[in-house]
């Protein structure tokens, strides 16, 4: 009975860290006349370059990859929850492992991105937004030199959570299907 009660959780935070964001970078020139913040989620990037925030839908290959890899575990999760047969516990581990792929590819795609830290690309980011969205072009964004901080947002740790959650599924539920097969025999 615990096992539904730790899948049901893990799926219901896997569907919640798909609208959470994965990703933020904030940016300031050194006298803070400039200041810039964006946040990644799996299906959109928001913007706010001097006080202007915008959203817009963001399809890269990382980005719809991890969110399906989330929703595809989210599902499972909860379908898993709902029946009792002995293929339960290798569903969780399948559920554990897309999540653990899922955040492998959305940190292997932002790395390798022009997003990346690396090579940090203000003008890059901006210029994914429509022309004159922020009043700043990409070429005059990149006339300032820019301190940075990243963070890992809050929707790539619940997946982690997810994954943690769903490898303890797995493991109860095969000791309460052990310990049923145990009565019955």
């Amino acid at each position: 009975m615990k096992s539904k009660y730790f899948g049901i959780a893990a799926g219901i935070t896997a569907l919640i860290s798909l609208f959470l964001p994965w990703f933020s970078i904030d940016l300031w020139t050194q006298n803070s006349s400039s200041t810039m913040n964006f946040v990644a989620y799996l299906y959109q990037l928001t913007g706010t370059v001097e006080s202007v925030t915008k959203t817009m839908f963001l399809v890269v290959w990382f980005n719809a990859a991890a969110l399906v890899l989330m929703l595809t575990t989210g599902v499972i999760c909860v379908a898993a929850s709902l029946f009792s047969n002995r293929r339960i516990p290798m569903l969780f581990v399948v559920s554990c492992a897309l999540t653990l792929v899922a955040m492998t590819v959305f940190g292997f795609g932002l790395a390798n991105s022009n997003f990346a830290v690396e090579r940090l690309n203000p003008g890059y980011t901006i210029s994914q937004f429509p022309q004159g969205t922020f009043g700043l072009t990409p070429e005059q964004s990149m006339q300032n030199s820019y301190d940075y901080s990243w963070a890992i947002g809050i929707g790539f740790w619940m997946a982690l959570a997810v994954a943690i959650l769903s490898l303890v599924t797995a493991i109860v539920s095969k000791r309460s299907l052990a310990k049923v097969q145990a009565l019955l025999a």
